[in-house]
């Protein structure tokens, strides 16, 4: 085509970069009832400086922040779970969900 049947574009356009808002860094594990039994429970095990509880600290702030729901919240929830069993491996005095099922069977058994 030529330019008189089609004109170039004269609008004018900024060039450059748009400046990006910046927002606040999030908050890494406030409060919550859930973040604050995970930090206890770090804490009692000397495992809060473990980057494993750091996650486990984070996904529990996500927890209970409740912004997700449904399948978002059970993932999170999954994930929570294996921060936390990675953050108390090889720590004595840290039960599984599986070590207490065994005490209870114990217990009801009499041994």
């Amino acid at each position: 085509m030529c330019e008189e049947c089609s004109p170039k574009d004269r609008r004018a356009r900024r060039r450059g970069v748009a400046s990006v808002t910046e927002l606040p860094p999030p908050a890494l594990a406030e409060s919550g009832r859930l973040v604050d039994a995970t930090r206890t429970k770090l804490v009692e095990l000397g495992r809060e400086d473990d980057p494993n509880g750091a996650l486990a600290l984070l996904l529990a702030a996500d927890l209970d922040a409740g912004t997700t729901a449904g399948t978002g919240k059970a993932s999170i929830a999954r994930a929570y779970l294996q921060a936390m069993d990675a953050a108390t491996k090889g720590v004595t005095g840290a039960s599984s969900a599986l070590d207490e099922l065994r005490k209870r069977r114990e217990r009801r058994r009499g041994a």
